[in-house]
């Protein structure tokens, strides 16, 4: 599913979603966690992710069923659970990806980061909204930060808040979404250089998985 050409991504189409303060600028010395330290980091970054998402879906589908029972229009009940469920994913929301060929029913994702516990990654997931059904549906979108990255951005940056690193994983994100590649993946963020690939399958979807990542002060001058 991810990337597919029926949608388009708008990052900046944001509702209710407070500006971050940018992250201090890091380098690497005596005080940056060590690779186990770092290995802690991430873990408690996808145990918290995994419980506060999955806590805030199950009462935004609760409100959503409940929205379906009282809705008087297509297009005020979309407009209102688009902005209900951007504000229910916080701190993990990416932007949204929509339909746009259906005025007069319109539906698009909410994209959020959510975690898979077991293998210490993050994933990019989504809510689908349908007007013409009134539904809504979450999806796994095929793009995934691996462990490594996500501890090399603690270790490499000196991070010790879940927080902090979401704010340099975050737009790195939408940066792929608004200009998605085949092959191997080069996203710099602020403080550094995310690295990866993505392959289509047979059917045409594209799985991206972002390995790992070089912070500033170990890049070339032609990187930075």
């Amino acid at each position: 599913m991810f990337l597919s050409g029926a949608y388009y991504f708008t990052a900046d189409d944001r509702i209710n979603v407070p500006a971050k303060p940018p992250l201090p600028d890091q380098t690497m010395n005596a005080s940056n966690p060590t690779p186990k330290l770092a290995r802690g980091l991430n873990k408690r970054l996808v145990r918290e992710l995994s419980t506060a998402v999955q806590s805030r879906v199950d009462e935004a589908i609760q409100k959503t069923i409940q929205r379906n029972r009282e809705q008087k229009s297509r297009k005020g009940w979309y407009r209102k659970v688009v902005s209900e469920l951007c504000g229910f994913v916080e701190d993990s929301y990416v932007g949204t990806a929509a339909l746009p060929t259906r005025p007069k029913h319109p539906a698009c994702l909410v994209l959020y980061l959510d975690s898979c516990e077991i293998e210490g990654r993050l994933q990019l997931v989504c809510f689908q909204i349908d007007s013409k059904t009134f539904t809504v549906e979450p999806k796994v979108v095929g793009l995934y930060v691996a462990r490594h990255a996500l501890e090399r951005v603690f270790q490499r940056l000196g991070l010790n808040s879940s927080q902090e690193a979401m704010q340099e994983i975050i737009p790195a994100i939408e940066e792929l979404l608004l200009n998605p590649v085949l092959g191997e993946i080069r996203i710099k963020s602020e403080h550094g250089l995310f690295l990866g690939n993505s392959e289509k399958n047979e059917v045409g979807n594209i799985t991206a998985v972002i390995t790992t990542f070089v912070d500033n002060t170990r890049l070339r001058p032609d990187q930075l």
